[in-house]
């Protein structure tokens, strides 16, 4: 992919300050081709990290022409490389284009102050780079180096090549039109055998406490050496006796990695030791000593959970969630109620004693714990249970499970059917209150509806079972190719004899949910401001209409706010006379052929 040329007067300085940017005889370095890019910004070797910026020092945008795209990095100490290790090494570069490329490392081996193509120690093969070639944010490949037993031990040259375009074939260290991509060298000291460095080897504090289990914790950084080992020791005094492997249970580079261990089974109210253990080959290592103490008794005890309430008459007050727990240990243990439509539940709430604190409780006797149960105005099935966290360690009881509705319909939306360009029927599906409850449909242009309507049937009398029933009602007198907005509202009438509140009166109110629909178009809907005006616009009683394009109107017709027909006129349809309408907004639309045009009025 070509790139905008771009000037980049003074970038080259920011190279000059930590790198040489000319390589001095006799390695070769390579040239480039004008306006292509794809620099590295970072290359890792082992322990050694450079943020080498791209070519031209930081940038990440396009790259000024001409500028060679080969850095010697020779302000270092040299970087130690032993010979039959593998080295784990990773490149991050900008991917500017989709051509192919590969990565390339080359080693001076034999020390003959030039690259040879048998030199290469690593490689990352197009294959990888290819399939992230349309990535938008730097990519970085890992892989490793290997530097053979055979090379000649100390000081020495190492390049990284990221390249690509014109075919360059691998296996060349001094690529002559290196059309993506860029080089960088840097001084390496070959080594036979380094100073051994010991991993180091951390025993962190154990979690997730319980009478008869822990986990045991611990972290090892393996140093570059050989893969390490990582196990616990564990026991009732320094002399430990029991093994247990970690997880993870190996590690190697200088990553520093936590491992764990769970342990069951132990004695409870126990003091025990455990340490970290590392081998690496015939060597062991160990963290320090580390104890915990088991809790006393067994596990939380979780009992007489209940849903408790009163009733009185079909009046439904709220639910407490109750039960009886017993910590079963000298420590803590906070207590929560978990609750949901499914198993997975979904809602937490902290439990409470009977004074109103947080259920934070100790000891080994039961301790009463009660949540106020709030639950949607749905008929519904929830789910629940008791959760009791100790020490780190959740315990949970059966899942509990209830059928639960509250005063007042519930109102389920069905979708409007039979819809024309003037008419729709309306639907909904009501489950009635513990009243006798009036259905009626709320419509409207807005989700303020403005138009009411009874329901059929409009009436129900007060619920006996948990049976949804169907109610419609059809609208007539709709704009065409118009959306209107609608809902269901149920009232629940106090009955006969009722004092408090009056007998017929309303005692509640329910809305479902909003819902929409369109009616259809009797034709091509032109919405063109310019085929037609009115005038004057606002008026107290006459609109003029005059067409703009020689266009012969059929009919008029004009809606209320709310979206119901109220005038309509189809001869000497030049002057309409709005003298008998309200005041208001009203909508006017003009017929001719198959072309419908919509406008606004305002009668004063």
């Amino acid at each position: 992919m070509k790139k905008n040329l771009l000037l980049a007067f003074g970038f080259l300085t920011l190279i000059s300050g930590f790198a040489q940017t000319t390589n001095p005889a006799p390695y070769c370095s390579g040239t480039s081709v004008p306006f292509y890019f794809d620099p590295i910004i970072k290359f890792q070797l082992g322990t050694f990290s450079n943020s080498t910026g791209g070519y031209l020092g930081g940038q990440t945008g396009n790259y000024n022409s001409g500028t060679s795209k080969y850095v010697y990095f020779n302000n270092f100490t040299p970087i130690l490389l032993q010979k039959g290790v593998n080295i784990t090494t990773s490149l991050e570069v900008i991917q500017g284009d989709c051509e192919t490329k590969f990565i390339e490392v080359y080693v001076d081996l034999n020390q003959n102050n030039s690259f040879e193509g048998t030199e290469k120690v690593g490689f990352v093969p197009s294959t990888t780079i290819d399939a992230n070639c349309q990535a938008t944010t730097p990519q970085t490949y890992n892989f490793t180096i290997l530097i053979p037993t055979t090379a000649t031990d100390g000081l020495t040259r190492l390049r990284v090549i990221y390249k690509g375009g014109n075919g360059l074939p691998a296996d060349i260290p001094c690529p002559n039109q290196l059309q993506y991509g860029e080089i960088e060298d840097y001084n390496v000291s070959i080594t036979t055998t380094p100073t051994p460095v010991p991993p180091s080897v951390v025993s962190l504090p154990a979690t997730n406490i319980g009478s008869t289990q822990a986990t045991l914790n611990g972290s090892v950084n393996a140093n570059y050496g050989p893969t390490a080992t990582i196990s616990f020791e564990y026991g009732t005094s320094t002399a430990y006796g029991n093994t247990a492997n970690a997880t993870p249970s190996t590690t190697s580079g200088t990553v520093l990695t936590n491992a764990t261990a769970t342990l069951t089974g132990l004695i409870a109210n126990t003091t025990y030791h455990y340490r970290t253990k590392t081998t690496v080959g015939a060597n062991t290592y160990y963290g320090s000593d580390v104890t915990f103490n088991t809790f006393t008794g067994g596990d939380p005890v979780i009992s007489g959970l209940e849903l408790s309430t009163s009733t009185t008459g079909t009046q439904y007050p709220d639910y407490y969630f109750t039960a009886q727990v017993n910590p079963n240990s000298t420590g803590n243990a906070n207590v929560f109620i978990e609750y949901g439509f499914t198993t997975a539940y979904g809602t937490t709430v902290a439990a409470t004693l009977w004074n109103g604190n947080p259920a934070v409780i100790n000891g080994f006797n039961n301790r009463s714990i009660s949540t106020l149960f709030q639950p949607q105005p749905v008929y519904t099935t929830y789910h629940w249970r008791i959760k009791v966290v100790r020490n780190g360690v959740s315990y949970y009881s059966p899942d509990q499970t209830i059928a639960y509705f509250v005063d007042g319909a519930t109102i389920n939306p069905v979708a409007a059917s039979s819809i024309t360009g003037t008419e729709a029927t309306l639907n909904g599906s009501v489950l009635p209150d513990n009243y006798t409850t009036n259905v009626k449909f709320e419509y409207g242009l807005t989700n303020t509806y403005g138009t009411t309507v009874n329901a059929t049937p409009n009436s129900f009398p007060a619920k006996t079972s948990l049976d949804f029933f169907p109610v419609a009602t059809t609208i007539t007198g709709l704009a065409i190719n118009t959306t209107y907005h609608y809902r269901v509202r149920t009232e629940s009438i106090a009955p006969a004899g009722s004092i408090n509140p009056p007998a017929g009166s309303i005692v509640r109110t329910h809305v479902g949910p909003d819902s929409t629909f369109t009616t259809t178009s009797l034709g091509t809907i032109d919405f063109h401001e310019d085929l037609f005006e009115v005038f004057p616009n606002p008026t107290t009683s006459i609109i003029n209409i005059k067409t703009k394009t020689g266009l012969e109107l059929d009919r008029i017709n004009i809606y209320n706010i709310e979206g119901r027909l109220v005038y309509y006129q189809d001869t000497n349809i030049n002057n309409v006379n709005l003298q008998n309408l309200s005041s208001g907004t009203y909508f006017i639309q003009a017929f001719s052929g198959d072309k419908i045009v919509t406008k606004k009025i305002i009668k004063n």
